[in-house]
């Protein structure tokens, strides 16, 4: 099976502009071999598909079989689900949560609301 492997890794060097932790979320490129590697000895060809901007054309050339998201998106309240959105779009299956759900959870405002209108105590 072809597995895509989404991810959004730390840069090298922070941007001046940004705060020590912008990137603290993203993992290491250790982080991201780790599981290419677990998932390779499983015997599935492993397809790298760093998240951002261009992975739309990455996803149309190399055609998983199914994603491993872990990205974490870039930018906006909705930046998790970015590449499940991409995903459910071009009707390739994906492992995690769907958009909605990465959405809702992320905003914990509108999280707790959404608990509270069913009579959970929040």
């Amino acid at each position: 099976m072809r597995i895509g492997l989404a991810y959004n890794v730390r840069p090298a060097e922070l941007p001046a502009h940004l705060p020590e932790d912008a990137f603290e979320e993203f993992d290491s490129e250790a982080t991201v071999g780790h599981i290419r590697d677990g998932l390779a000895s499983l015997g599935h060809e492993v397809v790298l598909l760093p998240a951002g901007p261009g992975v739309i054309d990455r996803l149309r050339a190399v055609r998983p079989d199914l994603v491993f998201n872990i990205a974490e998106g870039e930018g906006g309240r909705c930046r998790e689900a970015h590449l499940p959105a991409l995903l459910e779009m071009l009707r390739i299956p994906y492992v995690g949560s769907d958009p909605l759900t990465l959405c809702v959870t992320l905003d914990k405002p509108v999280a707790k609301r959404l608990v509270a209108a069913e009579g959970f105590p929040t």
